[in-house]
């Protein structure tokens, strides 16, 4: 609003003129023109307050922002709302696309990605471990063999069962027999390749049943290599067999590729 006296722009909630200090609510601008009495001979007396007569009476020309923001303010508000609505669906659809981007998959060896939890730390190339409740006895070991003959698959786990056979005395006896093991190679196909892989099981007590999962090895050949992962858990750890299995279906090739290492 503006004053009645001299027409500065007054804020609302307020009653007296910053420019000219005029109290607006007891301002009279017939007394300020002769006295009550003298402007009672043109007949009719205005009031107290003449601000609407003043306010419509200036000219558009004369008319500053502030009349500007007086005269819209529907209009205003209703673009200030519309502004805060498209604000608030712009951050919206933003968030939303970089919380759905796909993350983008590198191949950590030759042309295969995988995927190790948090809890493995790597202690060399393509090789990770993990300290359990009763030491570090949760490892991976992934390698890539250029020499993938016919018979590479058993190959392998003939060489990895050569390795775990178990101490024998001067008669072939078994000298502990918690450390026997056997054996279940088969297939699985692991993001659209077909992986082999061979478990190996060990008697939870002597003379027990084949229930305790040591090791596991998986093997397939992609472009002419052979890729190999090596599981071991030799502590039977829940936190372990969890990590592996998070381990085994990341397992993914892609057709870019890294140097491979001879």
């Amino acid at each position: 609003m503006r004053c009645p006296k001299c027409g500065a722009f007054i804020g609302e909630g307020t009653d007296v003129c910053f420019m000219c200090g005029t109290n607006i609510k007891t301002y009279n601008p017939n007394m300020a023109n002769g006295g009550f009495y003298g402007q009672q001979q043109g007949g009719n007396f205005p009031g107290l307050n003449d601000y609407d007569n003043i306010y419509n009476n200036v000219k558009n020309k004369d008319k500053d922002v502030f009349d500007f923001f007086a005269d819209n303010s529907l209009l205003i508000k209703f673009i200030s709302f519309i502004s805060i609505v498209a604000v608030v669906v712009l951050s919206g659809v933003i968030y939303y696309k970089i919380k759905s981007k796909e993350t983008k998959l590198e191949p950590v060896v030759g042309q295969l990605y995988y995927k190790v939890d948090d809890i493995f730390q790597n202690i060399g190339e393509g090789e990770y471990s993990s300290s359990g409740e009763k030491g570090s006895a949760c490892n991976i070991v992934v390698a890539v063999d250029s020499n993938s003959s016919d018979n590479y698959v058993d190959n392998l786990f003939k060489m990895a069962k050569q390795k775990l056979e178990p101490q024998r005395d001067k008669k072939q006896i078994v000298i502990d027999k918690l450390k026997v093991y056997t054996s279940l190679e088969s297939s699985i196909t692991i993001n659209g390749t077909k992986w082999y892989y061979m478990n190996v099981y060990y008697p939870e007590t002597e003379g027990g049943p084949a229930t305790v999962l040591k090791y596991q090895f998986y093997t397939t050949i992609y472009n002419g290599f052979a890729y190999n992962a090596e599981l071991i858990n030799n502590n039977n750890e829940d936190k372990c067999s969890s990590a592996f299995d998070n381990f085994v279906r990341s397992l993914t090739f892609l057709e870019k590729s890294v140097e491979i290492k001879k």
